[in-house]
């Protein structure tokens, strides 16, 4: 695999997230009743899109929800019509448990409120939220456990505070996807070596806890002092969009969820990154070796129109699109 960067493909951070879901109207309530969320879109799934995610001879319908006033976080809710049950791509899946992509992480101003909101409306957890240290930053999280699969990891900052320009309201913006890897190197390789991506915070080898307690992940907590834990958080070459977190537990096994990482599973399915020369980005990528799920084609994503997109595995099989619009 190629250690160099991608030069000139304007490679920014991930804007939008597909999940596809059973039931759309659950996860448009989450998300308009959760905060400062409102819908963009809704409507049918365009034959060109169901013809990308290998559904061609299906119906689906969409709904694309965001943040008020944010560029990037958005989320595209797909949900099939008509059609057999589909698997989990994470079915209970387990932080130390590879394949596909974990969560999506969102900041909130009142972790109490939120967790008692979402524990009433039937989401359940690891723990009850827990403050703890990231690097220099300290948090308080819950991962909240929804239906299809899907986790969101609700953050509230607790020291360094935020920028008042940075602060979310109620239940801000999908700002990050976390993804457990078997080979946190690899996986390293991968979005620093051959994407560009640079490093916005690491965690090598510490105990998942200091003294025994709750932790954020769900350990028993005499195992929580002695497992050793890796994190990585890792930003675009481009300011602005998402990042990615690389989580490892090294010594601990369970599941690999890779296979199942492919629609029409339900689950988080992919996050979409905006490039500037999507050709130039998929002649870097087919010369490092990497595995395309999609070769490049056009497709609609509505509110935004025609885009051309391509989708290729990362670590762990989870799946990236990079699209450029028309």
């Amino acid at each position: 695999m190629s250690n160099s960067s991608p030069p000139g493909t304007g490679l920014s951070g991930w804007r939008e997230t597909l999940l596809i879901v059973a039931d759309l109207e659950f996860w448009k309530r989450a998300y308009t009743s959760a905060g400062d969320w409102t819908v963009l879109y809704e409507g049918d799934v365009e034959d060109d899109l169901l013809d990308y995610l290998n559904a061609a001879n299906t119906r689906a319908k969409q709904v694309v929800v965001a943040c008020n006033d944010c560029d990037y976080g958005h989320v595209r809710l797909l949900s099939f019509a008509g059609a057999s049950r589909q698997p989990l791509i994470r079915s209970n899946g387990r932080p130390w448990e590879t394949g596909g992509w974990f969560d999506l992480n969102a900041r909130v101003e009142n972790m109490e409120e939120q967790f008692l909101r979402l524990q009433d409306s039937g989401w359940s957890g690891l723990s009850d939220p827990i403050e703890w240290t990231f690097g220099k930053t300290t948090v308080k999280e819950w991962l909240a456990y929804g239906p299809d699969g899907i986790v969101w990891a609700i953050i509230e900052r607790i020291n360094p505070p935020l920028d008042p320009a940075a602060r979310p309201g109620s239940f801000g913006p999908h700002f990050n996807s976390t993804q457990i890897v078997g080979d946190m190197r690899e996986a390293r390789a991968f979005y620093e070596g051959l994407l560009g991506f640079t490093q916005l915070v690491n965690v090598a080898d510490e105990p998942v806890a200091a003294q025994p307690g709750q932790n954020v992940l769900g350990l028993p907590e005499e195992l929580a002092t002695r497992q050793r834990w890796n994190i990585t958080m890792l930003q675009a070459p481009e300011a602005g969009g998402g990042s990615i977190e690389l989580l490892s537990l090294p010594g601990l096994s369970g599941r690999d969820f890779a296979p199942l990482a492919d629609p029409p599973n339900r689950g988080i399915l992919s996050l979409r990154f905006p490039v500037g020369d999507l050709h130039r980005l998929r002649v870097h990528l087919a010369d490092a070796g990497v595995r395309f799920a999609r070769e490049p084609q056009t497709v609609t994503l509505p509110p935004d129109g025609r885009v051309t997109m391509m989708t290729v595995y990362g670590p762990g099989g989870a799946r990236l699109d990079f699209y450029q619009p028309e």
